[in-house]
């Protein structure tokens, strides 16, 4: 693995100087290694290949994770309703209809431009992706999951379910039950993707969610301290790009 620094803000006023913090997959590369150090894949632009961001991620530590009460609240809401299938993404034939699913869902959950059908487009080509999860209620399909995964974790990157679910708690439901799912496979870890924001807010009901502070993995009891970040993160936001997604011709070979 290849590891680059990208210039973006600075305060020369207060000796504060920012860097952005990537990482270039290489063939023979771990994935856990690399979730491990605190990055996550990149699909931002469509010219941009094995590459991860490093980021305020979180992830649950599965050898002690059990469903607190709120957790299995959630889980009997669904339990038992859905057959699931793995299938491997080299495997996994798409089509239009696949796509308008997964691009309908991204429209009416996250706004039009957040998955434009290019990017979409290119994250089933990314590395990172090695299975897309079916779940199917009575034959009828209800949705899926876009996992990234080896022997010691499972990364939750993208999911997408059909529109009579919303606010059922479903989205909850399928990270839930996909954590489950890797604690049974034996596996260390399960990511859940950033932690910024009112958005991310929901991931802190999780217990033994440890995560990422630039240097290391945290861990606090009731998740106090992501919490606190996840609330005062408003008070940081930059209107800024750094010099790595502008310039991206000057950082690969």
């Amino acid at each position: 693995m290849r590891f680059f620094s990208s210039e973006f803000a600075h305060n020369y006023g207060t000796y504060s100087f920012g860097y952005c913090n990537y990482c270039e997959y290489e063939e023979g590369d771990s994935l856990n290694e690399i979730y491990d150090k605190g990055f996550l894949p990149y699909s931002g632009s469509d010219d941009v290949w094995n590459t991860f961001y490093m980021a305020r991620s979180a992830r649950i530590v599965l050898l002690d994770w059990e469903p607190n009460s709120e957790n299995r609240r959630v889980l009997r809401k669904h339990d038992d309703e859905f057959d699931r299938a793995v299938h491997s993404r080299n495997d996994f034939a798409t089509n239009e209809e696949f796509t308008k699913f997964c691009l309908s869902y991204f429209e009416r959950h996250h706004g039009a431009h957040t998955m434009p059908r290019k990017r979409f487009e290119h994250v089933l080509k990314e590395g990172a992706l090695t299975h897309i999860i079916e779940y199917k209620s009575e034959g009828e399909l209800a949705g899926y999951v876009f996992l990234a995964a080896d022997k010691q974790m499972s990364h939750v990157w993208f999911y997408f379910y059909a529109p009579e679910f919303a606010k059922s708690s479903f989205g909850m439901w399928f990270l839930l039950n996909e954590a489950r799912v890797a604690q049974q496979e034996g596996k260390e870890y399960f990511y859940i993707g950033t932690a910024y924001g009112d958005k991310s807010k929901y991931k802190t009901n999780f217990s033994h969610l440890e995560f990422w502070d630039g240097a290391q993995w945290q861990q606090d009891k009731n998740n106090r301290e992501v919490k606190g970040r996840i609330c005062n993160d408003h008070l940081d936001l930059v209107d800024k790009t750094d010099e790595f997604k502008s310039q991206k011709r000057n950082f690969f070979k």
